[in-house]
């Protein structure tokens, strides 16, 4: 199916948009595929604001990283963000306001840190993550024993 069919199909709105001026860019769509692994030749669908784009990549003037910090490629933070010493940030994370990174923590690619939530020392978060506002990640209970804890059973 080409493009300018599906456009024709989705009415008025659509059949008035760059196509017509721009007739060459009317590619033969061959498959589906998901947002972050479309190709040329395929199409996604996004439905509501919850499955977007992230905000654009940019370093909010407020942010606070320590300059040992290793940031990746496309990545946003947003404002009063914390990043600490020794932290990795993947490609395409997306970091909102308010969030606390301690030292040590790794972040993978295309992660989402929502407002508010704090991630401590020496935590692991891998690709494709969400954090929901207010999550605490790495914090002591639940088993957690501090390092320089030292126990003794008699």
């Amino acid at each position: 199916m080409k493009f300018s069919e599906i456009v024709k199909k989705l009415g008025e709105t659509a059949i008035n948009s760059s196509l017509n001026s721009s007739p060459d860019l009317d590619p033969e769509i061959t498959a589906l595929a998901a947002i972050d692994e479309a190709t040329p030749g395929t199409i996604s669908y996004i439905e509501g604001a919850k499955f977007a784009w992230q905000p654009a990549p940019e370093i909010h003037q407020s942010a606070v990283i320590h300059e040992s910090a290793k940031i990746g490629k496309n990545v946003y933070i947003g404002a009063h963000v914390v990043i600490q010493q020794n932290v990795e940030i993947g490609d395409n994370v997306c970091i909102h306001p308010n969030v606390t990174i301690y030292p040590d923590v790794k972040i993978g690619d295309r992660t989402l840190l929502h407002a508010n939530c704090v991630i401590h020392e020496r935590s692991r978060i891998g690709s494709d993550c969400t954090i929901h506002s207010g999550t605490v990640i790495g914090a002591e209970g639940f088993g957690f024993v501090p390092t320089k804890q030292v126990m003794f059973i008699m």
